[in-house]
């Protein structure tokens, strides 16, 4: 859309049915000023997941999907990596 007000408030409240992790993540990552967030392996982003972020952080999106996969979450610079415990 050319009116990025409403474009803001369409991404603030974002949902994904049956989708691979790294299609989630490519997704929240356009509208993430700053933070990257990673799979650390292509089999992880090949996992699938239902969820509704709305007005989330990268950092607490992160920690949802950490949550949801077990996964543990790893800070390098600006970039969350995303990984097996």
């Amino acid at each position: 859309t050319e009116n990025p007000e409403l474009f803001d408030r369409y991404t603030s409240n974002i949902r994904f049915k049956d989708e691979c992790l790294e299609d989630v993540l490519r997704a929240i990552n356009k509208e993430s000023a700053g933070w990257q967030i990673e799979a650390a392996s292509p089999t992880l982003g090949k996992r699938r997941l239902t969820v509704e972020f709305s007005n989330n952080s990268p950092e607490s999106v992160a920690e949802l999907i950490c949550w949801t996969f077990d996964l543990k979450c790893t800070r390098q610079g600006n970039r969350l990596i995303l990984s097996e415990q």
